[in-house]
């Protein structure tokens, strides 16, 4: 689909209000696009509590450590900078491989029983 022909946004304030790429309301927020395109957002981060992590070394080329004090990692995952996970790993562990990663700019993305704490890292 090219733009202006057809393309939509949502305004989320709203979501009955939609308009296409000319900015004009379309009417009762009804209209057959035939097609959806869905964009993830990368570099969100949700805290719930006092969550204090580093991660080092950054840049790194093999293992990455995670130091926290006292905190409970349920899930780790590793995300591209596109937004793919390219790793996901449940162990309560404060030490990644990475070293089968290709260079590039990656997100760790860090659960635990207080949040989620996103960490940007650069694997060399």
């Amino acid at each position: 689909m090219l733009p202006g022909a057809g393309s939509i946004a949502i305004n989320m304030g709203n979501p009955s209000d939609i308009t296409d790429a000319q900015n004009s309301t379309i009417s009762g927020g009804r209209r057959d696009v035939g097609a959806a395109e869905v964009i993830n957002t990368v570099g969100i981060v949700v805290k719930t509590g006092n969550i204090n992590l580093s991660i080092y070394p950054n840049p790194v080329k093999s293992k990455l450590t995670i130091e926290n004090k006292e905190i409970n990692i349920n899930t780790i995952s590793i995300l591209n900078i596109t937004g793919g996970i390219v790793k996901t790993t449940k162990e309560n562990t404060n030490v990644i491989d990475v070293s089968n990663l290709t260079k590039g700019i990656y997100f760790l993305q860090i659960h635990t029983d207080n949040g989620l704490v996103s960490k940007k890292f650069v694997k060399e």
